[in-house]
């Protein structure tokens, strides 16, 4: 199930995308990330973690940060698509 949210970026040292929870969205699971309104079409895929009371946050790093040139404080429309788990 693909679901649009509002993101924001902060951290210069350890840059984290802070979404306002939801019960659209489940704690510890991972999710492929589109940026919406980044031209570069890119998807990365992390695991949702618990920041505070009222928010999550996804841990993206420095680089992936910089390749898709994001600006701290700026938020941004994601789309994301929860991972399938695979059966082994």
């Amino acid at each position: 199930m693909k679901i649009k949210i509002k993101a924001r970026l902060i951290n210069k040292k350890n840059p984290l995308l802070i979404i306002k929870k939801s019960d659209k969205i489940s704690l510890r699971k991972e999710y492929i990330i589109s940026f919406l309104d980044i031209k570069q079409d890119i998807e990365v895929s992390r695991i949702l973690k618990n920041f505070n009371k009222e928010n999550f946050k996804f841990e993206i790093g420095t680089k992936v940060k910089g390749y898709l040139k994001l600006d701290y404080q700026k938020d941004y429309m994601l789309e994301l698509n929860e991972k399938e788990e695979k059966n082994e």
